[in-house]
């Protein structure tokens, strides 16, 4: 295939590709991309630019245009690996060693003169390969070669090597060479998180695909071909290497070479956004035979690919509407490779079978590939979790940063782990934010909204400790996660869905209704109060009292002289609080008053308004929403002196107390509806409507009190819990 064709058919172009493919001076010459960016394609087609316009191509081993490292990585011992792996000059000198010999014995056989037994005066070994005719003429045979020798054969080469490097400066003809894949030979040297357990297979070479733990080895040796391919380049006019890195690599190029702003300039890191993504699916679909299409004469890729009417999908449980791509993409951990996974999972689908069921189906069934894809890529650079167990531990797609640290430690309690602060091994959501499966929320400076953020692969970074950046309130699991979670958590998960909100990279965040317990009190026979010398006493004491006992909680009001609102997250707070004003109303003055309380739970909303008191204004919290209304109407069903809760009260406090904790301490009463002059429905709930033509409020009603002191139960209130 011409270059030409090669580039508009396969390639699509960022600017920094763009300049890269049409560059002849030779400014760049390394790729850097995380795995599943596209790094060999891209050097495939400046392969092909450089074969096109100057016909100088080395091939590599076995012929190939793009020299790889075919042999697998010799059975090193630990011993041998620790004296190397700080050592960036030796390993430097390798591959310089590996890319003149090559170099020099291509330029020797094209010009008509092969090389003479000790005409170079280096290392025997090394001569015998640079004289061989039928054996190591690439680079990455040369290096292999280097591999496979014994420690002291291999130091004796490199302190040897005669007048190579002479040869190689006198080289007058045209040689490019391009070199891809060696992080993959060096793969045996990344460590194996999941080793951890098992210490004595980690010296046994195959017995795990990662087994020797060197890190810093496998990022050298790619940084240090860098480092050899920019010397080279700059010793030879003649000579151009060009070369990919993984990006986990090139992020430690700094500690090896101190030419970092020289290398970062003539480095392509593939860096992707949205536009860029979506033309790589469109191009995919563009290369499709007409068959395997919906629509083949649509205007619009997506169109052919799904269909017209599946150019939107609905979110599986907010049932919004998103544009077909966008809902692929969100699903992605923004890897070419991943949309490529799931647009091959939908073109296995007949295409008069790809429904909007169908889709999901085949998107949900490849997003647990690329989770799967993304934990083994990453396990060697952080301690992966059990992911199947942790998911279990999750309980909704938005998490506040308490209930992160309670998955923290409730997965070291299923796994049995003794906590150790600072470990990031025993902060496993700490991993799933570093590797990019847990977003933040982030307030960009012209943004009127903060937008979601998920860490892209080209993101990665190597931090210590644990911490997460701070970020607004709430974390989110990344969408790609949401059915892997699903299926081992149960519905529990989708209960719990975050529906204000459609998560996703760089999607806006409204800050969503958060749930609250909620506590309505009214004193009891106010107006008779009113009439009598306490009035202005009691007013004073309930001022006294609110400030004194609605101490920190999320939200408190006073109302109309008699009236109380609190409102939190803690039920059990608002409880005891509840309890207090009782006990302080029945100690005022010579006779006592009485308070009765109502309560339930769920969103609410806090509405900023501005009021205005003579020449002064100023701002208060309003709150909103269902709970405050049925607080309101189950509060004058209550006896003096009591609180009385509905299911959703006592739901959400009996999930907080999990049997363990202090809602223990509370006996709850089930109070029939018709002990309240309710009336009821056919499973006995009491229909709370503050008149006929109210909405009735569905629920069972139950009285709370303290265990040792429990209030004198109606006769005709049922046992407690």
């Amino acid at each position: 295939m011409k270059f030409e064709s090669y580039r508009n058919e396969l390639i699509h172009e960022t600017t920094a590709i763009q300049r890269f493919l049409d560059d002849t001076r030779g400014e760049f010459f390394v790729i850097s991309a995380p795995r599943g960016f596209g790094k060999t394609l891209l050097l495939l087609a400046k392969c092909a630019e450089v074969r096109e316009r100057t016909g100088t191509i080395f091939p590599g081993a076995g012929g190939q245009f793009i020299d790889k490292p075919s042999d697998q990585f010799p059975n090193w011992s630990l011993d041998r690996v620790e004296a190397l792996k700080d050592d960036a000059d030796y390993w430097r000198t390798l591959w310089r060693i590996a890319i003149q010999a090559a170099c020099v014995k291509h330029h020797a056989k094209a010009s008509g003169t092969p090389l003479q037994p000790q005409e170079i005066g280096c290392d025997k070994l090394l001569d015998d390969a640079l004289c061989n005719p039928n054996v190591f003429m690439s680079t990455c045979e040369f290096f292999v070669f280097l591999m496979n020798q014994k420690p002291r054969e291999q130091m004796r080469i490199t302190q040897n090597t005669g007048a190579l490097s002479a040869y190689f400066n006198a080289i007058n003809r045209p040689i490019n060479l391009f070199i891809d894949n060696v992080e993959e030979y060096f793969q045996p040297l990344l460590q194996d998180y999941a080793a951890e357990a098992a210490p004595e297979d980690r010296n046994s070479f195959g017995s795990r695909f990662y087994s020797i733990g060197s890190n810093r080895l496998w990022a050298m040796a790619q940084c240090t071909l860098v480092s050899a391919a920019l010397e080279l380049n700059d010793a030879s006019r003649h000579v151009k290497v060009f070369c990919t890195i993984r990006h986990e690599a090139f992020l430690e190029i700094g500690k090896f070479d101190n030419r970092l702003q020289k290398i970062h300039g003539s480095t392509l890191q593939i860096i992707y956004k949205y536009q860029d993504y979506k033309r790589i699916f469109e191009k995919n679909i563009e290369l499709m035979p007409a068959a395997e299409l919906v629509e083949p004469k649509a205007s619009d890729p997506i169109a052919r690919f799904v269909g017209s009417k599946n150019c939107q999908l609905k979110h599986r449980v907010m049932r919004s509407p998103q544009p077909t791509f966008d809902f692929i993409l969100r699903h992605t951990v923004y890897r070419p490779r991943d949309l490529m996974l799931i647009g091959q999972a939908i073109a296995n689908i007949r295409p008069e079978q790809r429904t909007a069921m169908e889709l999901h189906n085949a998107i949900a069934g490849a997003t647990d590939t690329v989770v799967q894809a993304l934990l083994n890529e990453m396990r060697p650079f952080f301690p992966i979790p059990d992911i199947e167990a942790l998911a279990r531990l999750i309980p909704k797609n938005a998490l506040t940063a308490q209930e992160i640290e309670d998955i923290n430690s409730d997965y070291l309690a299923v796994k049995k782990i003794e906590p150790r602060p600072g470990l990031l091994d025993h902060a496993p959501m700490a991993v799933l934010f570093r590797i990019g499966l847990l977003g933040v929320i982030k307030r960009g400076l012209r943004q009127l909204l903060p937008h979601q953020h998920f860490r892209k692969p080209f993101q990665v970074r190597f931090e210590e400790g644990t911490e997460i950046a701070p970020t607004e309130e709430f974390f989110l699991i990344h969408p790609c996660l949401d059915q892997f979670i699903l299926d081992r958590s149960g519905s529990r998960y989708d209960r719990n869905f975050e529906v204000r909100n459609m998560i996703g990279d760089d999607l806006p965040w409204a800050e969503p209704l958060k749930s609250f317990f909620v506590i309505k009190g009214d004193v009891c026979k106010f107006s008779e109060i009113m009439d009598s010398d306490n009035y202005p006493l009691l007013i004073g004491r309930l001022e006294h009292w609110a400030q004194t006992i609605a101490t920190h909680i999320h939200f408190y009001e006073l109302s109309g002289g008699d009236s109380l609102l609190l409102v939190d997250r803690n039920p059990f707070r608002l409880i005891d609080m509840a309890m207090q004003f009782i006990s302080s109303a029945n100690e005022f003055v010579d006779k006592g008053i009485s308070i009765r309380f109502g309560g339930s739970a769920g969103p609410i909303l806090f509405h900023t308004a501005s009021r205005r008191r003579e020449n002064d204004t100023y701002v208060i919290d309003i709150p909103m929403g269902l709970p405050l209304r049925y607080a309101a109407r189950i509060e004058p069903l209550a006896e003096p002196d009591t609180i009385l809760i509905d299911d959703s009260f006592r739901t959400r406090m009996l999930e907080i107390a999990n049997g363990d904790h202090q809602g223990s301490d509370y006996v709850l009463a089930p109070v029939p509806a018709e002990a309240v002059g309710l009336e009821a429905d056919s499973a006995g709930r009491a229909l709370v409507r503050k008149g006929p033509s109210d909405p009735a409020h569905v629920t069972h009603l139950w009285e709370v009190s303290l265990k040792p002191q429990a209030s004198t139960p109606r006769s005709d209130r049922g046992e407690a819990d």
